[in-house]
């Protein structure tokens, strides 16, 4: 029988698709090609607290704090594309904030768009689904603890190196070779390595990690290795992270501290798969997949003074390099409202987003902690913001901003840096407005820092990074301030 002949009696122009729509669970909004809204069922008044008679008839926009840029129906009926399964955080013009899962799909002829058709599920209702499957796979001991929370979905960024490199983990994870990451602290190295582990035939045994720099060189043998009962005063039999790693990952972090005696012994441990802990006189068989991890690329040849060559080239039989987050401008954006949504999770938050200035400042940045340190930026910025929803210049912490920086003094009551030389030398430099006229004691501010960075620039002859120095704060936040005062720094450069 023909698929035409299984489908003969079902004439789908006859079935009434809005009436099931009306009784669908799910959240469903309708809208036209404008993106006023032509169909809202009862599941979504309930998310949204509304009656459809509020809302029919009304653009997007006139019912939820969105534009052409955020909102997804928009966006899908802009774009022609479908946007499925994305977690969205959103707020009712009258203040109520929202989170759910929508799926949207355009509603088109062979000639134009027609509309768009929305699914939401209550981000609440998912999350309570999550938990309590959660707890019944724990009750059931399906999935036991392996020492991990990441996988390779966890990972976010479409920067082309970035995603080279997880490809490469991904046909790496599936063998029993060593793995070396190379990556500037911050960028998320034990990340990879555990989502390497989730990846791979040892997911159900356990991820061990190690930190080699924060272990005391006198102790790593016995941490890594284990002790006999006897080798030492007070010593007792105790499994070494090896053992304690049987048929898992040992993930030896900054691997390149580990001191060379150390490094030799470990050189012979991957060699004859066997480990012998302090003062036992017997052998026991390993068997563990070893991926470290180095803060730097190193390039032929190897350093012998802190990297044995022999082991180096034994552990980097795959090396994987994570690109720093300075150079993987695109992403920034994604990882900031990941961050937002993360935090307004766990801090019962309503933050919406970030302001295009703080954005611009976030691009311009260079990042040295990478992204932990854009985590901590967001988190601290959330902590402080209160009722605020979008993240703004103001509730960014002072380490990043470098505006309330302390500038101590050299000793002999003279100011250190170009800025408390500014300071005492502005009077006569750039003389602010009378104190008289009824200026706010705001623009009186504003005003002294417009000519404090007026003088540094004339003084650097237009070079930001100069004046930045001599300012004593970050070349982002300086641009930051050029921009905010509209100052051209091309009118200071110097003739050649």
């Amino acid at each position: 029988m023909s698929e035409a002949d299984c489908h003969s009696n079902l004439d789908f122009s006859q079935i009434d698709f809005l009436t099931i729509l009306s009784e669908l669970d799910e959240g469903v909004i309708i809208t036209d090609a404008d993106g006023r809204i032509r169909f809202y069922n009862r599941a979504q008044a309930a998310i949204d607290g509304l009656e459809p008679e509020q809302v029919i008839g009304r653009h997007i926009s006139e019912i939820y704090r969105l534009n052409e840029n955020n909102s997804m129906l928009l966006r899908c009926i802009r774009n022609r594309a479908a946007i499925v399964n994305q977690l969205f955080y959103y707020r009712i013009r009258k203040g109520k904030l929202l989170h759910a899962i929508h799926s949207v799909y355009p509603l088109e002829t062979e000639a134009a768009v027609k509309g768009a058709i929305c699914f939401i599920r209550n981000g609440d209702v998912v999350e309570k689904i999550i938990n309590e499957s959660a707890a019944l796979i724990d009750e059931c001991n399906i999935n036991p603890e392996n020492g991990t929370t990441f996988n390779f979905s966890d990972i976010i960024g479409g920067y082309p190196e970035l995603l080279e490199c997880l490809n490469r983990a991904r046909n790496a994870a599936r063998t029993k070779s060593p793995i070396m990451i190379c990556g500037e602290t911050g960028t998320g190295k034990e990340m990879i390595a555990q989502a390497i582990h989730n990846y791979g035939p040892r997911r159900p045994k356990p991820f061990v990690a190690v930190n080699c720099a924060a272990i005391p060189d006198t102790l790593q043998e016995s941490i890594l290795f284990g002790t006999a009962k006897g080798a030492f005063t007070g010593a007792m039999d105790k499994k070494g992270l090896f053992e304690e790693a049987k048929g898992g990952t040992l993930y030896l972090d900054e691997i390149d501290s580990m001191p060379k005696i150390l490094q030799a012994k470990l050189l012979r441990v991957l060699q004859e798969k066997k480990i012998r802990r302090i003062g036992s006189s017997g052998e026991t068989p390993i068997d563990v997949r070893i991926i470290s991890s180095v803060n730097k690329l190193y390039k032929s040849p190897i350093p012998e003074e802190t990297f044995r060559r022999d082991l180096f080239y034994r552990l980097s039989v795959v090396r994987l390099e994570i690109p720093p987050l300075r150079i993987r401008k695109a992403d920034i954006d994604a990882l900031a409202r990941h961050f937002i949504n993360k935090n307004n999770y766990e801090m019962d938050a309503h933050v919406e987003s970030v302001a295009p200035d703080v954005l611009e400042l976030f691009l311009t940045a260079d990042w040295p902690g990478n992204i932990r340190e854009l985590a901590h930026v967001i988190e601290g910025a959330i902590n402080v913001m209160g009722e605020a929803q979008v993240i703004g210049h103001e509730h960014l912490p002072d380490y990043f901003t470098g505006e309330s920086a302390v500038v101590w003094g050299n000793g002999a009551g003279e100011p250190e840096s170009h800025f408390e030389r500014g300071a005492l030398e502005s009077e006569e430099a750039y003389p602010g407005p009378d104190m008289g006229n009824g200026a706010s004691l705001s623009f009186l501010q504003a005003e002294r820092e417009k000519g404090l960075i007026r003088n540094a620039i004339a003084e650097a002859g237009g070079n930001i990074a100069r004046a930045a120095r001599g300012l004593n704060i970050s070349r982002q936040l300086l641009h930051y301030k050029l921009k905010k005062y509209r100052i051209d720094p091309a009118e200071f450069k110097k003739n050649s």
